[in-house]
């Protein structure tokens, strides 16, 4: 198994219709604060829509306060957070004030950091948590510090999995007042980690909603958008198309858009004939598709219902369905379950693992490649899928297994948990360099449409 680039290039030349395009229609939902009204869905669900016709709605768990959550580093656990108080209501009796690990095999909870906290002291609140590309988790964070209030502030923290805390932006960092509760991402042009933000300009009263880009190995702080027009409002979501680098998608009746520096957001439509405004998660699906589609959720409140959205980002023409007609779940985002394909987590000085998780395609072979060039236009494959790497002469040598030791495919097979370890080894470059590296790769399947199972989005780190 060692011509991987002619296989890729046997595949893209062929004739067969029809391909898995997107994520399994299983969706990490909810996280809302608890409640005693029965028609609220508690804790964090699953929501799961293989069956549009039949869709349900499961409980995972059940934080203590309002939470958030994203599949983990492994693609098995979920990472979720919750915020902090300091009152005594038992319904928030569970989980709250840190960050949190959920096992979806055992359905164990095992804790990342979670501070002291008491009605005397205070508390901390953790808001939405993304891992990075060496593994740490980069989190908006509140310190309410009853005892110090100079300490009291929005902070943006890198986590190690042990639990370690570093700032990298505290409450006065940027000189002014910062929120860090919304969205963060990452720059698919960059590799490095997108936040939002939000701060209050006095004259003219406004809030402004930019967008901030750290690179969590130095801590610089860039500005991918001032915020102008408002910005982006990403409490809940962030989605970026990779194709452009643009951030959109809907809020409410309408679909926003923004784009890196300085030029105001624009509206792009009006979504009409929507039986509830959107508010709530929504990503990209799989960004390869022939036809990418977008997802979101959101509630109605009478009659208590929760609906599922897919949208398509060309056309913005939106299919909703009712996934429940009883029941609402305010949702504070959204995430693939399972959907996690790639990650890489460093195991050395200046060396990654590349994870590789399909839990569906066990034991089949892939090809993986990694470039310097870019996304755009990547490889058109003839069923309209599009593998979004530039085939530059890294790509060429990693997809035919020649780069080594700077990278190590790995076996070109996955095991019986459709999970695989490549290696990339940035040594032989010398000290650290700060550019982007995009890893792609495909499952290969001879009995499927193109000979490609799945066509996982691209991934980038910074080297």
């Amino acid at each position: 198994m060692k011509r991987w680039y002619a296989a890729v290039a046997a595949v893209a030349l062929a004739t067969q219709a029809g391909a898995q395009s997107n994520h399994d229609p299983r969706y990490l939902v909810g996280g809302a604060l608890p409640s005693n009204d029965s028609t609220i869905t508690q804790g964090v669900q699953l929501l799961d829509m293989t069956s549009p016709t039949s869709p349900s709605m499961g409980k995972l768990f059940q934080p203590g306060f309002t939470s958030r959550f994203v599949m983990d580093r492994d693609n098995t656990h979920v990472l979720f957070t919750a915020q902090g108080s300091s009152s005594t209501n038992p319904l928030y009796n569970s989980l709250r004030g840190g960050m949190f690990r959920y096992n979806t095999t055992t359905g164990r909870i095992s804790t990342v950091t979670a501070p002291a906290w008491s009605a005397t002291t205070g508390y901390q609140s953790f808001y939405h948590a993304e891992v990075d590309h060496d593994g740490d988790y980069v989190v908006g964070n509140y310190n309410f510090d009853r005892l110090n209030p100079q300490n009291s502030g929005y902070r943006l923290l890198r986590v190690s999995p042990a639990g370690v805390a570093v700032t990298l932006i505290g409450p006065t960092g940027l000189g002014r007042p910062t929120q860090f509760t919304g969205q963060i991402g990452r720059n698919i042009l960059t590799g490095n980690m997108l936040v939002c933000d939000l701060w209050q300009r006095s004259s003219p009263t406004t809030l402004i909603y930019p967008v901030l880009e750290v690179d969590t190995d130095t801590g610089f702080v860039f500005t991918f958008h001032t915020g102008a027009g408002h910005g982006w409002y990403g409490h809940w979501s962030l989605p970026q198309n990779h194709r452009t680098g643009d951030i959109e998608g809907p809020w409410g009746t309408r679909v926003f858009r923004i784009q890196p520096g300085n030029q105001a957001r624009t509206t792009v439509t009006v979504l009409p004939g929507l039986p509830t405004p959107i508010y709530g998660g929504t990503e990209f699906d799989l960004q390869t598709a022939a036809s990418p589609q977008m997802v979101a959720v959101s509630f109605t409140n009478s009659p208590r219902q929760t609906y599922q959205f897919t949208i398509d980002p060309k056309t913005w023409i939106v299919t909703a369905t009712r996934t429940s007609t009883t029941l609402k779940t305010d949702g504070t985002g959204l995430a693939f379950y399972r959907g996690r394909h790639t990650q890489t987590l460093i195991i050395g000085q200046r060396k990654w693992q590349v994870r590789l998780s399909a839990p569906n395609h066990p034991n089949k072979g892939y090809a993986i490649a990694v470039g310097f060039s870019g996304l755009a236009p990547g490889i058109r494959l003839n069923d309209g899928r599009n593998i979004n790497l530039n085939l530059d002469a890294a790509a060429v040598l990693s997809l035919r297994g020649q780069l080594k030791p700077f990278f190590d495919p790995g076996p070109n097979q996955l095991d019986q948990n459709g999970e695989a370890i490549a290696t990339l080894d940035a040594k032989i470059l010398g000290g650290r360099i700060g550019i982007p590296c995009w890893i792609a790769w495909v499952v290969i399947d001879p009995a499927a449409p193109n000979g490609i199972a799945l066509a996982p989005d691209t991934y980038v780190m910074r080297l």
